[in-house]
């Protein structure tokens, strides 16, 4: 109750934008490496029957939307949400200079 949460708040926010960009990197890192293998990972801890293994001869949608797909996608979706995370952890620097300044004076 005594803490000052004018200066609690945007560093605890930078501290939680660095942790999460560190596991984008880190999760970008693995499926760049063998994105087969942790597409798979994946899939085993959201689902937990074998539906999403498809058939090519026999599922259109495996034959519309192959494994390329997805990985376009994850890298796009990665991308974006990466460069999110920067720019709000450029924009918390920024307010936690300008609250400097206001408080200095």
């Amino acid at each position: 109750m005594k803490a000052d949460w004018k200066r609690l708040i945007p560093q605890m926010y930078q501290r939680v934008l660095a942790v999460f960009l560190a596991l984008t990197a880190v999760a970008g890192f693995l499926f760049s490496r063998d994105f087969n293998k942790y597409f798979v990972i994946f899939h085993h801890i959201f689902f937990n029957n074998n539906l999403w293994i498809l058939d090519p001869a026999e599922d259109y949608m495996i034959r519309m939307l192959p494994e390329g797909f997805f990985y376009d996608m994850v890298i796009r979706i990665g991308s974006i949400f990466a460069v999110f995370l920067i720019v709000s952890f450029v924009c918390s620097i920024v307010q936690k200079k300008i609250n400097k300044r206001c408080d200095s004076r």
